[in-house]
């Protein structure tokens, strides 16, 4: 399965927190496995882009960074 350049693109939300959506890619974006076009991100949430899995996790800190959304 391939991932091209503009494959999806993340952003931060207006009330917070951060969404993904699919830039017409061939092969889709997933989010908790299932296809999507655009979706507001909540913790837990694992996105699939081709074989690539990220988990999306809010708050805390992680190798001291600030944390407020990371993928």
């Amino acid at each position: 399965v391939t991932v091209s350049r503009k494959h999806a693109v993340f952003s931060s939300l207006p009330d917070g927190g951060y969404g993904v959506r699919d830039s017409g890619s061939l092969n889709g974006t997933y989010v908790n496995r299932t296809r999507v076009e655009q979706v507001a991100l909540r913790s837990g949430d694992e996105v699939q882009i081709g074989k690539f899995r990220m988990t999306y996790h809010t708050g805390g800190t992680a190798s001291g960074t600030s944390g407020a959304g990371r993928v």
